[in-house]
């Protein structure tokens, strides 16, 4: 345990506000696992509010003492300044979302938030912009931390997963009664990763570890927000809606690896899904059938 600690965060609160958000996580996970609705969120007002701080802690506090400013490996496993300013970027947009959410289970329970949609989107590009302002404070990397993986597969399916992610900000869980289930669990695999580059930082567990630890991470997220629905309710076809986030991000995805920028990439998938809803409306006419 010793070893977790540094004297860079000299009262150690980063340290006690991670454990606190550890445990906080295995609690709500054992909830995911169960199927307990919204991961026992918004049940309670005052134990959502007392567990959003726990959420927002682990960023915050991590900008309390100075990262060593070594520079990074080629393998993408250190913790550095530019990765944890992505961290904090990631992790407010999750806040924010599920903070909307909530807002909305305690306050408009029937008629839901006006402009969600929009508001998901605004959410979305303005991590986009914040990743980028990031970026630029710093010296190009040689890797990020896709530059851990380095099988063809392996660097497909963990980068197209973060897009998965995205899409899931944009247009909610693939399922609805998902939609603060999945927020929270980003919030935890970017928490998590952080805390898994710490390991690895520290020489505590090594590279194929690290990697482990991180496809874990988010291929447990694929199973329990996508593959477990489909298992227990089987698709009705290609155009199942649970279907629409995979076309959304597999789009984006593509646009991506074609050299465009990740905010064209962004608005020609949507736009390309925003026509075929329009023009076709194939995912209301499979959801009518179900």
């Amino acid at each position: 345990m010793a070893n977790l600690l540094t004297h860079h965060d000299f009262y150690h609160i980063h340290a006690a506000c991670g454990l606190v958000a550890l445990l906080h996580f295995f609690y709500r996970l054992r909830l995911i696992v169960l199927d307990v609705e919204n991961a026992g969120f918004a049940r309670n007002l005052g134990e959502d509010l007392v567990s959003m701080v726990i959420l927002a802690l682990p960023n915050l506090t991590s900008y309390l003492f100075t990262v060593v400013n070594v520079k990074k490996g080629n393998d993408g496993f250190s913790i550095w300044k530019e990765y944890r300013g992505h961290s904090f970027v990631y992790a407010a947009k999750l806040w924010l979302v599920n903070a909307m959410q909530l807002y909305a289970e305690h306050f408009q329970p029937d008629e839901g938030l006006q402009y969600e949609r929009a508001y998901r989107v605004l959410a979305e590009f303005g991590t986009m912009l914040g990743l980028q302002y990031v970026t630029q404070q710093y010296p190009k990397q040689e890797s990020t931390i896709r530059g851990m993986y380095k099988s063809p597969f392996t660097v497909f399916f963990v980068g197209y997963l973060q897009f998965l992610a995205r899409a899931g900000v944009l247009y909610g869980a693939p399922d609805p009664r998902d939609n603060i289930t999945a927020v929270f669990l980003g919030v935890m695999i970017v928490q998590m990763n952080a805390f898994n580059m710490t390991l690895r930082k520290k020489r505590i567990i090594g590279p194929k570890t690290t990697q482990a630890f991180y496809t874990t991470l988010l291929g447990g997220a694929l199973y329990l927000l996508l593959l477990r629905r489909l298992w227990a309710e089987p698709p009705t076809g290609i155009f199942d809606p649970r279907f629409k986030n995979i076309y959304l991000a597999l789009l984006a995805y593509s646009c991506r690896r074609q050299g465009f920028d990740r905010f064209s990439s962004w608005i020609i998938a949507l736009s390309a899904m925003a026509l075929i809803d329009q023009h076709f409306d194939p995912f209301k006419a499979t959801q009518g059938q179900q």
